[in-house]
């Protein structure tokens, strides 16, 4: 009897596999038990999956095998052996006791509201820089994430839990990859895991050596609000002058924006108080919020009327 293809699953199962592995177990698709597995040995994604043989079998061959099929045959003896409507292939695979199979973790508790919109808000902002591997997460603290390039911290609801953790780049990004809310989640010291209709994610956390990032934020609200919208377009145009490689300066003075290099200097009114930003980091910042509380040289607050994003952002000392 033929066994029904899941092609999608696959193709979200196979996103936790490592592209470039140290270990080559760690590129293959484990089924076991009626289920399918992938790892990256920091990130496992395991989902239901009818199929009627246990195996480790590589992730690229196997795709290749049922692609564009609903159905296929499989039989095993030294070497896995798929049929399909088309075409018939073969290729080695591996013992089911050589892979390290990930177990969910236990006691979940329901997320209460949709976490999917903070996380995609919230990706945008972690750092890449690996000697400062705290800020290269979001901070889960008191229902709230929080995330930070080191220029500008952000703060957005999420999901309540004890004690405060931090989840790492690659785990957020596969669930805005996978772009399916979760419905519950369970922590124990090491590891977080989230859980969907039929199918679990997994991963290991970061240390958390964050700074108060409660207070940075809090404290920096101040009365001299200004409109990021007014300046967004002001922004953009300077922006077409600028040559450098994310390094340019925008100063403003109370009556005009202004950015001066090597081979430019333009300006664009502006009533916005004396500071001095990155220009890249205050468009991003313009891009994802509507207020800001000029307090420079001091950390700026900023906010999203409509959203539950605020932060602050980090000017330049001139």
């Amino acid at each position: 009897m033929a066994n029904k293809i899941k092609y999608e699953v696959l193709k979200t199962v196979a996103l936790a596999a490592a592209k470039k592995p140290s270990v080559p177990i760690l590129s293959h698709f484990c089924f076991y038990n009626g289920r399918v597995q992938c790892s990256d040995s920091v990130v496992t994604i395991d989902a239901e999956f009818d199929i009627t043989i246990e195996t480790v079998a590589p992730i690229k061959q196997f795709m290749a095998a049922v692609a564009g099929t609903e159905g296929a045959r499989f039989s095993l003896k030294r070497r896995l052996s798929i049929k399909t409507g088309y075409m018939h292939s073969t290729f080695g695979v591996l013992n089911v006791g050589d892979f390290p199979l990930s177990e969910a973790l236990k006691n979940k508790k329901k997320i209460k509201a949709g976490i999917l919109p903070s996380m995609k808000r919230l990706e945008k902002f972690i750092d890449s820089n690996a000697y400062r591997t705290w800020s290269t997460g979001v901070l889960v603290k008191d229902g709230f994430g929080y995330a930070t390039d080191n220029v500008i911290l952000v703060r957005d609801k999420l999901f309540e839990t004890t004690p405060d953790i931090v989840l790492p780049r690659r785990l957020v990004s596969l669930l805005i990859k996978i772009n399916m809310e979760p419905t519950h989640f369970s922590t124990d010291d090491n590891a977080i895991c989230f859980w969907f209709e039929d199918m679990w994610l997994k991963s290991t956390l970061l240390d958390n050596n964050w700074p108060d990032a409660e207070r940075i934020i809090d404290s920096a609200k101040r009365s001299n609000v200004f409109s990021l919208l007014s300046m967004h377009d002001g922004l953009l145009n300077i922006k077409k002058f600028d040559t450098t490689k994310g390094t340019a300066v925008i100063t403003f003075d109370g009556k005009n924006m202004a950015m001066k290099d090597e081979t430019s200097d333009v300006d664009v009114a502006c009533d916005v108080d004396h500071s001095t930003f990155n220009l890249d980091a205050l468009i991003k910042v313009t891009d994802n919020a509507d207020l800001i509380h000029i307090n420079w040289p001091e950390p700026c607050y900023f906010e999203c009327v409509d959203e539950s994003l605020d932060g602050v952002l980090v000017g330049v000392n001139k």
